[in-house]
């Protein structure tokens, strides 16, 4: 069975965004499973989240399987606790080897190269591509 993996790059991608990963990752096919990386710096513990980190990660979870309950799927959302989102991806790859991991966000150049090794990976990010004006259509300034 397929396995798609959705990763949101940061505690800060907004709901629109995880939501639009979710669907794709589903539309896709196979199982659906979410992780929500909180990242750690070394200087800290593993287990030693800040509570405010904590509550976005766990605001994400709840999106997560709010969107995966509609769509009649089980609830795999979790959160994890790493020292980078690229680990977490490189660590995927070896472990699970999943068909296809999702990224809600934006990719930096770190995690983009940590996409390369897996077998197949999408981007869904807040950036929207801003509609062109067809050629000939009159443009309205609003005065």
């Amino acid at each position: 069975m397929a396995v798609r993996i959705v990763i949101p790059s940061s505690p800060r991608v907004g709901d629109e965004v995880l939501q639009r990963a979710i669907r794709h990752a589903m539309h896709a096919g196979g199982a659906v499973k979410v992780l929500i990386p909180v990242v750690l710096p070394p200087s800290l513990p593993i287990g030693a989240a800040p509570p405010r980190l904590m509550a976005r990660a766990e605001h994400q979870r709840e999106i997560s399987r709010r969107v995966l309950d509609r769509a009649g799927r089980p609830r795999l959302a979790e959160i994890v606790q790493v020292r980078s989102v690229p680990a977490l991806v490189r660590a995927l790859e070896s472990d699970v080897g999943p068909d296809e991991v999702v990224v809600a966000g934006r990719a930096p150049w770190a995690l983009r190269r940590a996409l390369h090794g897996v077998t197949a990976s999408t981007v869904i990010s807040e950036r929207t591509a801003k509609p062109a004006t067809p050629i000939g259509t009159p443009q309205t300034t609003g005065r």
